[in-house]
């Protein structure tokens, strides 16, 4: 256990450390819910615990350290809250609260239903309290693409790969820095009765910069998602 700890103290004391942990917090939290939209005039509350991982050399997203070397490690974050109304028979909205760190808001067009379900959900989240020192802003806009298996009327196996930009200012350097990422995530929600959903998810996202394409960064997740549901008659 000290071993790990310690690696992870060198994992955030490291240069491109404020980068990773300003990128987990403000965009990877994962996505919780199914294509399908709640019914209009509905509220849904969502929880979830989360976490990320940041392996090392040889598998997932590196940081080097001043002698060249390859950290990573395994971090558990603050929980995600999220509320949803239903606004139409086919679009609903979303405010949430990303890590306790982060505010969001989506808007989802389930644009297709049937044994596969189809949406797609452009969100925008920006950073509350600064996750570095220097970090004056950090803004991640994302446009994914959920896809939804339905095994049957109470579960689901849901896709959500997409694209996203990521944003950041440094007040201290003056500098600003556009990153283009494309993430992709997949969960199981299990409805355990119609006011009651568990949905774990694992998601992961690859940055694009000058030196190519980073390794992936994971995300994963157990969201508990209470109150309204999507309607299923039609699967039953």
């Amino acid at each position: 256990m000290r071993n790990r700890r310690s690696r992870i103290g060198r994992v955030a004391a490291s240069a491109s450390a404020p980068c990773t942990l300003a990128l987990s917090l403000a965009g990877c939290s994962s996505l919780y819910g199914t294509p399908r939209t709640i019914p209009k005039g509905e509220v849904q509350h969502t929880v979830a615990i989360e976490g990320i991982a940041a392996p090392g050399s040889g598998f997932g997203y590196g940081v080097q350290g001043a002698a060249n070397v390859s950290y990573g490690g395994m971090l558990p974050t603050l929980p995600t809250y999220e509320l949803r109304y239903g606004t139409s028979d086919r679009v609903d909205v979303g405010f949430r609260f990303a890590n306790m760190t982060a505010l969001g808001f989506d808007a989802k067009w389930n644009f297709h239903r049937g044994h596969v379900d189809l949406a797609i959900d452009p969100s925008l989240q920006a950073i509350v309290v600064p996750t570095t020192p220097d970090a004056t802003a950090v803004v991640y806009g994302h446009l994914p693409l959920l896809v939804g298996v339905n095994l049957s009327p109470r579960s689901a196996i849901v896709f959500s790969p997409g694209v996203a930009l990521f944003y950041t200012s440094a007040h201290d350097t003056g500098t600003q820095q556009w990153t283009p990422i494309a993430r992709c995530g997949i969960g199981f929600q299990r409805r355990i009765n119609p006011q009651f959903a568990i949905q774990p998810v694992v998601t992961t996202q690859f940055a694009f910069g000058p030196g190519g394409v980073s390794a992936p960064l994971l995300s994963f997740g157990v969201g508990f998602l209470l109150g309204a549901q999507p309607n299923t008659d039609d699967l039953k």
